[in-house]
């Protein structure tokens, strides 16, 4: 009987500890991704969103104006997970030229978000209950905004291979074209 009640208050304690930190998406940041949208990895997670939103704002700051810093947290430790979502008001090209750049001691990988898994489903992302129904919910309007899956099934992979292409074929027609003007 004394262990099941020091199991109870184990249980209890955890509870609360959980509840401490919210729903990763109760900031109102959290649903504003959108096509100009950045995604930035490699910073230190081991800090609270705060310093992490505080730092990347700093950052980003040399690049214009930022409209929006969202980093998602793990629901029940309250660390970041490992990534987060920028948006600025004026020219995000500056902000992509930051990739490989260093925060601290760690370098920086900046690229648009929608060409990551991260932009529709948080990888490796356990959550709180009202989480997982926000996730779903967001896979559910992408797949019928790409018309119920029928255009083509969208992953970062897919999508970086078409552009490989895309520039190999672009590549070979302005060759092409130099060719017929020389031998003109």
């Amino acid at each position: 009987m004394n262990s099941l009640l020091r199991s109870l208050q184990a249980v209890k304690i955890h509870l609360a500890f959980v509840e401490e930190y919210g729903c990763c998406f109760e900031d109102e940041d959290a649903f504003g991704n959108n096509e100009s949208t950045i995604l930035v990895r490699g910073f230190d997670c081991s800090l609270p969103r705060d310093d992490v939103k505080s730092a990347l704002k700093k950052h980003f700051g040399s690049c214009g104006e930022i409209s929006r810093v969202f980093v998602p947290i793990e629901c029940q430790t309250g660390s970041p997970a490992g990534f987060a979502f920028i948006d600025m008001c004026e020219d995000k090209e500056k902000a992509l030229a930051l990739d490989g750049s260093y925060l601290g001691s760690l370098r920086l990988e900046v690229r648009m978000a929608k060409r990551t898994v991260e932009y529709v489903a948080y990888p490796n992302f356990k959550g709180c209950k009202r989480c997982h129904g926000i996730l779903s919910n967001r896979r559910y309007v992408n797949y019928l905004r790409t018309c119920r899956g029928h255009i083509h099934p969208w992953s970062p992979e897919s999508i970086l291979l078409r552009d490989e292409l895309r520039r190999k074929v672009e590549s070979k027609n302005a060759h092409e074209k130099v060719e017929a003007e020389k031998q003109s």
